[in-house]
């Protein structure tokens, strides 16, 4: 009988972890849903989306590396934004990586990627 709950507690604990991403998230700064915008690509890589979403990213300079593919749930009516949080494009810098010949840009978008929008950047 335990194995019962401790099976059914495994099924409904994860499920809200494994839920597609809808609504809006923020990026940096004070207690943000994720650190940089890299870690928000890899959740959208894994959970897809369910319903438009938007990042806002905190004010601040970020060095990350992002690429773009394939995310599951995206349409014409469901897209991915990516944004700075208060519309100052000079306020959120992203930079890449120096000194690495791997990883020398900043941002790229494989073929599958669709429906993904940045606004408000710098890069």
């Amino acid at each position: 009988m335990r194995s019962i709950f401790f099976i059914a507690f495994l099924v409904i604990g994860f499920n809200g972890i494994t839920q597609p991403l809808s609504g809006t998230y923020t990026i940096g700064g004070t207690n943000p849903d994720y650190p940089k915008m890299g870690d928000a690509v890899q959740a959208l890589d894994s959970l897809g989306i369910n319903g438009p979403v938007t990042f806002n990213i905190r004010n601040g300079t970020y060095t990350d590396y992002i690429l773009f593919d394939t995310i599951m749930g995206t349409s014409d009516t469901s897209w991915v934004t990516f944004q700075a949080e208060t519309g100052d494009s000079s306020a959120v810098v992203i930079n890449g990586y120096a000194g690495s010949l791997s990883l020398d840009r900043v941002m790229g978008f494989g073929a599958g990627a669709q429906y993904v929008r940045v606004k408000k950047l710098t890069f």
